[in-house]
């Protein structure tokens, strides 16, 4: 289903109404994808911004990334912040660095640990990935998309057409960078909430804590499940509007 299809289910269902002004929702991409993943979010969101990201340093860590973009995101004064994927990630570190009132998270994780043992044991190969990696991944989808998609769960044919479209040359860098990830501790009055999917097969759920489940969705939330999206970051927003007591949960 494309946007403009999303949209008009959406409008159909209800559950699209513009907000009322609100602080500033920075929403951060997943790897190899850019804010248009979020604009079936829009119309429910339209404090939504979608930062472009900034060029990595070759051996930068996520941190230290972060820092750097946080100085150049565009707002003054108090905002919340999300991602999807390695955007949620990024969120939680760009979060020490602005008024953040919460964090929300799309298919994502906390920390390193919460990898499964199948990305652990291949981070020492992260090194060997050649410098446009993007590159070899699309041909290789393409490949699978064509030829071979019927033989995948279907719960991965979201995932194989957005590799067969993927064009992002600090792929290896960005895989590095989750690899090492070991952040300090955050403020413990940060509320933040999680969504994930039960079927994710980038990021599976055995291995993360998140405060709200998704029966039956992969990774790509806002593509396959743009409702309970909409629905998650609605109560996310309630909280930093001070309409709910600031918690963990939702």
């Amino acid at each position: 289903m494309d946007v403009s299809q999303t949209l008009a289910s959406a409008r159909q269902l209800g559950a699209v109404q513009p907000a009322k002004p609100s602080l500033p929702l920075l929403l951060f991409p997943a790897i190899g994808t850019d804010g248009r993943i979020f604009d079936c979010l829009r119309p429910s969101f339209p404090e939504l911004m979608t930062p472009t990201l900034i060029p990595p340093e070759r051996y930068e860590s996520l941190a230290d990334y972060a820092a750097r973009l946080a100085n150049q995101l565009p707002i003054v004064g108090p905002c919340w912040l999300g991602g999807l994927s390695f955007g949620g990630m990024l969120a939680l570190e760009v979060s020490r660095h602005v008024n953040a009132k919460a964090v929300c998270l799309l298919a994502s994780i906390r920390n390193s640990e919460e990898l499964s043992p199948g990305w652990k044991a291949l981070r020492p190969l992260v090194g060997w990935l050649p410098r446009r990696a993007d590159l070899v991944a699309r041909s290789l989808a393409r490949v699978v998309n064509s030829t071979s998609l019927w033989a995948i769960p279907q719960r991965f044919h979201p995932l194989v057409r957005h590799l067969s479209q993927i064009e992002e040359p600090h792929l290896p860098w960005a895989l590095r960078a989750i690899g090492s990830w070991k952040p300090a501790p955050f403020p413990e009055n940060l509320p933040i909430f999680h969504l994930h999917g039960d079927r994710d097969p980038i990021l599976p759920i055995k291995w993360t804590t998140p405060t709200m489940v998704l029966p039956q969705a992969g990774h790509l939330l806002p593509l396959v499940r743009p409702l309970e999206v909409i629905h998650f970051l609605e109560q996310c927003r309630a909280t930093v509007a001070g309409d709910l007591s600031p918690n963990h949960s939702t």
